[in-house]
């Protein structure tokens, strides 16, 4: 289940930064791949938390850094669709974020077994 996660954020990761990428170009975002990514990762993350909440111990700290990272993600979401400009802060926090909750996925991930 969880190399099911990790290979579905590492996907969803490609989508983020083709819209990354647009956005610093460009300064739009792709919204096909704003919606690829969004789901993705999602289902990704309901795998972890399905995971953690049915196997003790469970990569605890990567779910909740994972869902904060959703959180902003959602936030980006929204001030987009409002066609509001987007905080450089969150736009470069939000992939940071991310990065580190996959490496420490997979670390508990290969530690575990």
């Amino acid at each position: 289940m969880l190399t099911l996660a990790i290979i579905l954020f590492a996907i969803g990761v490609l989508f983020g930064l083709i819209v990354l990428t647009s956005f610093l170009r460009h300064g739009v975002t792709p919204k096909g791949s704003v919606i690829v990514h969004g789901i993705l990762i999602l289902i990704a993350l309901i795998l972890v938390i399905v995971y953690v909440t049915n196997n003790k111990p469970g990569p605890l700290v990567a779910m909740v850094m994972f869902i904060i990272t959703a959180v902003f993600g959602f936030a980006l979401l929204a001030i987009d669709l409002s066609r509001k400009p987007l905080p450089r802060f969150l736009v470069f926090l939000h992939p940071f974020l991310a990065a580190i909750s996959l490496i420490v996925l997979i670390i508990w991930t290969v530690s575990a077994h």
